[in-house]
This record gives C-alpha cells, sequence and structure tokens, in this order.
C-alpha cells in the first residue's frame, strides 16, 4: 500500500508542478473557485438572513450541502475532464 501511496504522491507533484509552469493562470484560477464559493455562501447567507429554515433545511445543513456539493463537482473534474478533453481532442483529430 505504502508503495502505492509514493506513487500517487509523485503524481500529485508532477501535477502541480505543471500547474505552476503558468502561476498566472493557476492562482487566477483559486482566486475564481474561491470567488464563486464565497458568492454561493453569501447567498446561503442572505437567504438565511431572512427566514429559520428553507423547506426544513437548516442554516448549517445547507452549508455543509453546497460544501459538499463543490467537494463532488472538483472530484469529477479530477477524474473526468482529462478524459472529456481527450476524447474532444480525438474527434477534432478525426
Amino acid at each position: 500500500m505504502g508503495r502505492y501511496l509514493r506513487i500517487f504522491g509523485s503524481f500529485v507533484s508532477t501535477e502541480f508542478q505543471f500547474e505552476l509552469e503558468y502561476r498566472t493562470n493557476f492562482f487566477m484560477g483559486i482566486l475564481e473557485m474561491l470567488l464563486v464559493i464565497g458568492t454561493s455562501l453569501g447567498a446561503v447567507l442572505v437567504i438565511f438572513s431572512h427566514t429559520g429554515s428553507l423547506n426544513g433545511w437548516s442554516l448549517p445543513q445547507m452549508v455543509a450541502l453546497t460544501g459538499v456539493y463543490y467537494l463532488v463537482q472538483g472530484l469529477t473534474n479530477i477524474v473526468f475532464a482529462p478524459s472529456f478533453e481527450r476524447l474532444m481532442e480525438h474527434v477534432r483529430q478525426g
């Protein structure tokens, strides 16, 4: 198991170095995601400043739901985005 963790760590390190080749793009992507998550949480807070619950959902539950949504979205992008990019390139080339 330790061998696979080292391989995975090496993969993550290599991908991180690849992303840092374009530092501005990397940091702007982080800033963009922070703004999107902040806006989503802000909207939830505005809604709950006027009501105690929303269809039976409390504020902590909605914040947790928002977090789970962005976590699943991120994992989906990690798993499926590279395959979709390769598929589009394959279709483009014929």
